[in-house]
């Protein structure tokens, strides 16, 4: 089972995700040069791996070994 400071850190990562979501959405808002929204949005479905993979590590079963 992670521990309480990994479980921290996994939590203020989606918070993150969430942050780059919105920021996402306020740029289409606000119309801005699409270049913009395009780095944001990698950087999106970049850190959705990054802590989709961060789970995966650290679920219970696969510490079972």
């Amino acid at each position: 089972m992670p521990n309480n400071s990994s479980l921290d850190e996994h939590q203020r990562l989606w918070d993150a995700l969430n942050h780059l979501r919105h920021a996402l959405e306020l740029l289409d808002q606000l119309e801005a040069p699409p270049h913009i929204a395009a780095h944001v949005d990698l950087a999106v479905h970049q850190l959705t791996g990054f802590v989709e993979t961060m789970a995966v590590r650290s679920s219970p079963s696969s510490n079972e070994g």
